[in-house]
């Protein structure tokens, strides 16, 4: 008899900590600081973000850098140890209940009817029927005729006497239904992957790490074999129509639940055992803060796909429900300042959830926090200036009968001073070495009026001589045609341009934003609320827009930007650097002993060594950029 292994206990994520999005998972760090991955195209529903099947960096960092690599891995040997008792198969005695955390309680086996182990194959059925045969078509179907047509066998046949599952296995297991198919596809995340040579598709728990491997078996059309290694494709024990059942398909990068059999083909099948028939009632999040006119989503990641939702107060914010195939989502708008729940409601079960929604005043509140690095590399690799700075909104003050909130401007100093071999001093963002926040002081002053947000300091941090003064650096009241302020130039006068179009891109807080783009490129120029994220300068302090040297490097980015606590951006340095300079990979080729090599941000690191003994990252010799992968 088949064995029941795996924890009972459910972990659900209704609060998001951190995202670090990279190449194709999202990891999720919750309150219980578990790691939880799911597939970044569930993140990602802006056209902008998904042109030309890339992934825009400026709003979503998905490529990996070198930290991140060592941080997956080290991730992905953490998943597979906590998962190890939830998804291992205990013996050789196959099949066993893998629990994967589902809401439901429902685990599933870990290989097919008339498998002996997780990779193989094992039968082929025609939906209803419990037995293979040689060859599938619809006048070997054993519910049809040439003149009654379809028998009706039930629309549900899980469990019963046509459930081949059921059949072959005993008590307890089944055909899965299409809720219980739904349910594994949105609870799991999916990627191609081969076991013992098979090729397949492994479903990832995102509830608590727990893993199944599905075989990419195709279908039986006639005696042949279709999509053999290209595509999996298992019936579910629920009927659509008369002549058709529903199936789980994996194909491309996806998997699936809306993608129906005529009866007659044969399919393999998954059986599953246990779990409630009420699907329990859970969101993604229970509150949410915006700003007015902005949006955001929030998943209903458990329920029966029957629901309704209602505002307490739709002029703060309303709300619709918006099926994206994959998800039923939450939409919810903001217009004006204030507070309202959102209720959702599941009318099959009669179960209820509530969201907070919180649209704020202020663009800038009390401990928004960014920060800022600010690079010039010489092109010999041994003289650089790299400064990394933390911007934090503390407190007020009153300047010429007007408020404006602090600053705080701390830079990030090392526990030691680091020099080249001339002697020449220099601040790096050096991974390895100690540091600490040294304070600057309130070095400016932010004030917010409508849509409007002024800056009072100097625009380049003293250099031009200037004294302080207010400026008006962003105007968030957008609309096509308008001119609004975009940078600095060398002059200290603010340079203007004209609204062109306006888009939308989804940040890392999952809420949806309101952006310019630069003409021309995937560069966000401006994003609503929030500022510069794109411009070769700061947020306030350095708003420039001087353009690239790649001889030296020189930039000024703001790193990362989080308000109310949530982290919203997040730039991939690494990555940006290696596209916009072209790096290319280096060839086989040993220095001579004068050749040293430098790190991207000034370190030397080896001298006269072989390059492939270096560990991956992108490095500078004789001025030269390369890249070790």
């Amino acid at each position: 008899m088949p064995c029941i292994s795996g924890t009972e206990n459910l972990i659900y994520v209704n609060e998001t900590r951190n995202l670090n999005l990279r190449k194709k998972y999202v990891i999720i760090f919750d309150e219980h600081m578990l790691f939880f991955p799911i597939f970044a195209n569930d993140m990602c529903q802006n056209r902008r973000l998904m042109k030309n099947n890339k992934i825009s960096i400026q709003a979503i960092s998905l490529k990996r850098n070198n930290t991140m690599k060592k941080i997956f891995f080290i991730f992905m040997l953490m998943l597979v140890a906590s998962a190890a008792s939830a998804q291992s198969c205990p013996d050789d005695n196959h099949p066993h209940a893998i629990d994967l955390g589902l809401p439901s309680g429902t685990k599933w086996a870990c290989c097919n009817v008339g498998a002996d182990k997780p990779e193989a194959k094992g039968g082929y059925y025609a939906w209803g029927e419990t037995e293979e045969k040689n060859s599938y078509d619809l006048y070997n179907y054993f519910y049809f005729s040439p003149t009654d047509y379809y028998q009706n066998i039930g629309s549900d046949i899980a469990g019963t006497e046509y459930d081949v599952a059921h059949v072959k296995w005993g008590e307890g297991w089944q055909m899965p239904s299409f809720d219980r198919i739904k349910e594994l596809v949105r609870g799991c995340s999916f990627s191609w992957t081969t076991m013992n040579g098979v090729v397949g598709g492994m479903f990832t728990s995102k509830y608590n790490g727990a893993i199944i491997f599905m075989p990419a078996n195709g279908y039986q059309n006639g005696t042949n074999n279709i999509s053999l290694n290209a595509g999996g494709y298992y019936w579910s024990g629920t009927g659509k129509a008369e002549s058709l059942g529903s199936t789980l398909s994996f194909v491309n990068d996806e998997a699936d639940f809306w993608f129906f059999f005529d009866r007659w083909y044969g399919l393999p099948v998954r059986p599953t055992t246990g779990g409630t028939d009420i699907m329990p009632l859970i969101l993604s999040t229970d509150t949410v803060n915006l700003l007015a006119d902005q949006k955001t989503r929030v998943t209903i990641t458990s329920g029966s796909d029957n629901y309704s939702v209602v505002s307490s107060n739709p002029d703060v914010a309303s709300v619709t429900i918006v099926d994206m195939i994959s998800d039923v989502v939450v939409e919810i708008r903001a217009f004006q300042i204030g507070e309202t729940t959102v209720t959702v409601k599941d009318e099959e079960s009669g179960q209820s959830a509530d969201i907070q929604v919180f649209v704020n005043d202020t663009y800038f509140p009390e401990g928004t926090v960014w920060e800022e690095e600010r690079h010039c590399y010489y092109e010999n690799g041994q003289k650089y200036l790299s400064s990394y700075y933390r911007n934090t909104v503390e407190g007020d003050t009153t300047i010429n009968g007007k408020t404006y909130k602090n600053v705080l401007l701390e830079m990030r100093t090392y526990d030691e001073q680091h020099y080249d071999d001339e002697g020449f001093p220099f601040y790096g963002w050096d991974r390895e070495s100690p540091w600490h926040w040294m304070s600057m002081g309130h070095y400016y002053g932010i004030r917010e009026e409508g849509n409007k947000v002024y800056y009072y300091g100097d625009f380049f941090f003293g250099y031009n001589g200037m004294s302080p003064q207010e400026y008006l650096v962003y105007d968030f009241d957008w609309e096509v045609g308008k001119e609004i302020p975009i940078y600095f130039n060398m002059n200290g006068k603010m340079v203007c341009d004209t609204i062109t179009e306006i888009d939308e891109v989804r940040m890392l807080d999952g809420n949806t934003y309101e952006c310019i783009y630069r003409p021309g490129s995937e560069d966000l120029r401006q994003v609503k609320g929030i500022g510069n994220l794109s411009n070769n300068g700061g947020l306030f302090r350095y708003l420039l827009d001087f353009p690239w040297d790649t001889s030296t490097l020189r930039y000024k980015r703001v790193m990362n930007f989080t308000r109310n606590g949530q982290l919203i951006y997040q730039w991939d340095r690494d990555a940006f650097l290696e596209e916009k300079l072209d790096i290319k990979a280096v060839e086989n080729e040993v220095p001579t002993e004068d050749e040293a090599i430098y790190t991207c941000d000034g370190r030397r690191v080896a001298q006269g060594t072989d390059i492939h003994q270096l560990p991956k990252g992108i490095y500078v010799k004789k001025g030269r950029l390369f890249v070790v992968k």
